[in-house]
């Protein structure tokens, strides 16, 4: 996975908003939890706003009485506590976290062998958690998840022999299956939240279109954390969202692993948010978060006709700012650290620059871009209604490539679709106006206009992206002998739709065009079913052996 250049820009009204709502919080004083005490009065003063959960019994099994004390009600800090007795009737702290407690009423006990079981329930469901105290920590090692008021069904796990029941139906009719789940980690409390719908990941495949799709043991953990900052709130509100896979960690490089997430408001304001995960040496966790929102409520002000654009952008000033964070995450605690700053850039030689880019890149190019799209919703091209861009029913109709490689220096975002604006060498710029979609999996990219873009005047390009005939120039003959079949099935389908196979690879400093042919799971009559990308990959050309196009200042050539 590619880590995108966020674009820095966070709005000053959001962040307004968040200090109101974290002055609030300090005004009603955050759970605080002392020490050492002899009672849960020494160890916590209640609130009139909270309820004060707690279990008294022997835990570490040393035959002295320990407590364990949850807060429940709305707050902002640590809220769950584990305390182990001395022979003097004091409780020590041992360790304090911050745990979203789901559900509409949460019961905690312990078990004649010492085992914590923690109950949340949810209208008529419920989950139990099992923490036992073992190796210096609370290891789950077991649980419920009973789903049998909503959907009749209910699964046991026991960590320990990796094995689950799942029990369905009611009454006579239930029927239970015993099943082995995916080898798990050494889980301990404050690694995951108490809530077993986010949890789905441990015991089945994440990814519907991926069936034999298995995290490993530190992916586990990772999203276990992640779990945990989407339950504590500890990141932005459409990050938090759980049930989309899309927004879940994935792994870079050997012991790294990066989420990233999006949200466009036309009319109000855009976010960006990038999460990264690094494991460090003693098995702790390095997080950093940067968060940036940039303020658009100035787009609620533009005519239908986009003909005072220039007058509010003038008046209007845009509120921008970036925010980041960074913690270390250990023994199920999030613990702040002080996020360095940049250093400076060093100076790049002139020479070599020179030399690497022929086309020179401006500045501003993300100003350039704007000005492109600006000038696009004035001739029409596009038009805005208030929510979002609106194609003219006049529009000719775009074309859909599988991938469109674009450059992160020189792209400026808009709406749900991009800007994109190359440097020609004539001076002046190639501009797409494209925005992406695509089913799950696929990464989809719709091209509906490209202009050249000179002093300001936007000249509409026709049939400027080639689109080869046929598939002579990606199918590599030696490899398609004897795979008759699946080749005359994927040209079938490359003639039926040729751009939804193409991906175009643009070189601004070079000027050239590269058009790699990707099979994405065409469906094939003759197979009856569809072939899977794999398969066909293995008939191309190497990437270096594609042909090159280049710019001519109208069009691509071969």
């Amino acid at each position: 996975m590619m880590k995108p250049q966020l674009i820095r820009m966070t709005m000053k009204k959001i962040l307004l908003t968040a200090a109101l709502c974290a002055m609030t919080l300090a005004a009603w004083g955050q759970p605080a939890f002392q020490k050492t005490g002899k009672s849960v009065a020494d160890l916590h003063e209640t609130r009139s706003d909270e309820t004060v959960i707690k279990a008294e019994a022997d835990i570490n099994k040393d035959g002295i009485k320990d407590l364990v004390i949850a807060l429940d009600g709305y707050y902002s800090g640590n809220n769950f506590a584990f305390y182990f007795g001395d022979k003097n009737g004091n409780y020590n702290l041992f360790r304090e976290y911050e745990t979203e407690m789901y559900g509409d009423k949460t019961g905690i006990t312990v078990t004649d062998a010492g085992v914590v079981r923690i109950q949340c329930n949810y209208e008529g469901n419920y989950d139990v958690f099992l923490f036992r105290w073992q190796d210096g920590d609370f290891r789950l090692i077991g649980g419920k998840k009973d789903r049998h008021a909503s959907e009749h069904y209910d699964e046991s796990y026991n960590y320990l022999t990796g094995k689950m029941i799942r029990t369905d139906g009611e009454g006579k009719s239930r029927k239970a299956e015993t099943t082995d789940m995916p080898k798990q980690p050494v889980i301990n409390f404050g690694w995951i939240p108490l809530y077993y719908d986010m949890l789905d990941y441990l015991i089945e495949p994440p990814y519907e279109y991926e069936e034999d799709y298995i995290l490993g043991l530190d992916d586990m953990l990772v999203w276990g954390i992640f779990r945990v900052m989407q339950a504590n709130d500890m990141l932005f509100w459409h990050f938090c969202d759980w049930e989309n896979p899309y927004r879940n960690p994935g792994r870079e490089d050997e012991g790294t692993w990066y989420a990233e997430d999006e949200h466009l408001s036309p009319g109000s304001y855009n976010s960006w948010s990038a999460l990264s995960f690094d494991k460090l040496a003693d098995g702790s966790y390095l997080i950093d978060l940067s968060e940036t929102f940039y303020d658009r409520s100035y787009e609620s002000l533009f005519d239908e006709d986009m003909s005072n654009i220039d007058e509010i952008l003038e008046e209007y000033e845009t509120e921008e700012e970036t925010t980041e964070s960074r913690w270390i995450f250990k023994d199920g605690q999030f613990i702040p650290q002080e996020v360095p700053q940049p250093a400076a850039p060093e100076e790049e030689d002139e020479e070599i620059t020179k030399t690497f880019r022929k086309v020179p890149l401006p500045v501003d190019c993300e100003g350039v871009a704007y000005e492109a799209y600006k000038k696009m919703m004035i001739s029409e091209a596009v038009s805005y209604d208030g929510e979002e861009i609106v194609m003219p029913e006049s529009a000719p109709k775009g074309s859909t490539v599988s991938y469109f490689e674009d450059t992160n220096d020189i792209e400026g975002y808009y709406e749900e679709r991009m800007m994109d604006c190359f440097p020609l060498l004539d001076g002046g710029w190639m501009a797409f106006y494209t925005w992406a979609g695509g089913a799950e999996g696929e990464a989809t990219g719709y091209y509906n206009y490209a202009y050249s873009f000179i002093d300001g005047k936007l000249t509409l390009l026709e049939d400027f992206l080639p689109v080869p005939k046929n598939l002579d120039d990606f199918l590599n003959p030696d490899a398609c002998k004897g795979q008759e079949e699946l080749v005359a099935g994927l040209k079938a389908a490359y003639a039926e739709s040729p751009n939804d196979w193409l991906a175009y690879f643009f070189d601004p400093a070079e000027q050239t065009m590269v058009i790699q042919y990707r099979p994405l799971d065409p469906y094939i009559e003759e197979y009856e079913t569809h072939v899977w990308s794999d398969e066909c990959w293995e008939l191309l050309n190497e990437f270096s052996d594609l042909p090159v196009y280049r710019w001519d200042g109208k069009r691509f050539v071969k």
